[in-house]
């Protein structure tokens, strides 16, 4: 997961989304789809946990862009897509 361009990504095991509130929607793009621009509805606050390199278990708060950014890459890990979870807005 990386938070901010340029930051050193960090590596997570097993992340899991513990809790939400609220849902927005945002224009997302992924490198999987570099061409298609989905919104896709996302938490605004959301408590997830997962496991560092060392084993540790961390508990974490995120806010909207965290959040967003955190449950696009879980997905991931569950094997869903943006075209599986978002509606299509633009394709070049």
């Amino acid at each position: 997961v990386r938070y901010n361009k340029g930051e050193e990504p960090k590596v997570v095991f097993n992340p899991k989304v513990i809790w939400s509130i609220g849902r927005r929607k945002s224009k997302e793009r992924c490198e999987s789809e570099k061409d298609s621009l989905y919104l896709v509805r996302r938490p605004i606050l959301a408590k997830v946990e997962y496991m560092t390199l060392h084993g540790e278990i961390v508990t974490e708060f995120l806010d909207y862009k965290k959040a967003r950014i955190f449950c696009h890459e879980t997905d991931h890990c569950n094997g869903i897509l943006l075209r599986d979870k978002g509606k299509l807005i633009e394709e070049k």
